[in-house]
């Protein structure tokens, strides 16, 4: 449970971070207020996934845990990943890097998994 606290804790500083920067002025074009908005739409459903987590969770406890597998191009699902960190508050002055060299450019690196599980793992 600490770590479901500490989770949900994360996502609402860093909403909390974007509105008080909107409000202290500090959005002052439609770029950085855009970027903004972005921002806190992004935790928000990060929130959402994490109550969805929570309800996994309880679906753990009692033995019964669904998935749903598909295939999904890695290389595309990460750099997403990393391009989302690029903007997160508490990562700030953090350099991320994602580097993939692909033998063969026409197929993509795809795995097979859930992508909502996969997601508890970022």
């Amino acid at each position: 449970m600490a770590n479901i606290y500490h989770d949900l804790k994360t996502p609402i500083t860093g909403i909390k971070g974007c509105v008080e920067a909107v409000m202290a002025g500090i959005a002052d074009t439609k770029e950085k207020l855009d970027k903004y908005m972005n921002m806190i739409y992004k935790k928000a459903d990060d929130m959402d996934h994490l109550i969805d987590d929570l309800f996994l969770f309880s679906k753990l406890d009692l033995k019964r845990v669904p998935f749903h597998f598909e295939n999904i191009d890695i290389v595309d699902y990460l750099t997403d990943c990393v391009d989302e960190l690029r903007f997160d508050p508490n990562l700030n002055g953090v350099k991320i890097n994602f580097l993939y060299e692909a033998n063969d450019v026409t197929k993509p690196l795809t795995v097979v998994a859930d992508r909502e599980q996969l997601r508890c793992v970022e």
